[in-house]
């Protein structure tokens, strides 16, 4: 379902199209490794973090993403699937853990694409 929603969603495949063209100013995908943010080839969440809470085989979320090669950007399509729903018996809009899970998975990830490296999710400063 979430691979689907993302091909379906006009403004991720129009960033896509336009953006990530080999000699742009955007990559597809995700590095493999934060030093090493020209490999991204094979990039699949679920089998390069398998265990991870958000990322992994069992989440309910799927990402894509696309980030600058100056590494001061990104942006992320998620798919919040229906067990990120609020609702009790039927689908609601994405629950705030769910949400905050990506904006944290976003910050740390983006932290490390910036630094090269790894980098400490604890705090902001």
């Amino acid at each position: 379902q979430g691979a689907a929603a993302a091909a379906s969603a006009g403004w991720w495949q129009d960033l896509l199209r336009k953006e990530c063209q080999e000699d742009g100013a955007w990559v597809r995908d995700w590095p493999l490794h934060a030093r090493y943010p020209e490999v991204t080839q094979h990039y699949n969440h679920r089998e390069v973090a398998p265990l991870h809470y958000v990322m992994g085989r069992l989440t309910p979320l799927y990402i894509e993403r696309a980030f600058k090669r100056d590494r001061t950007r990104a942006v992320w399509a998620v798919y919040l699937g229906p067990y990120c729903s609020n609702g009790d018996v039927q689908l609601g809009v994405g629950c705030g853990g769910a949400i905050a899970a990506v904006f944290d998975l976003i910050t740390a990830n983006l932290a490390s694409l910036f630094a090269g490296g790894r980098t400490a999710t604890a705090t902001l400063s």
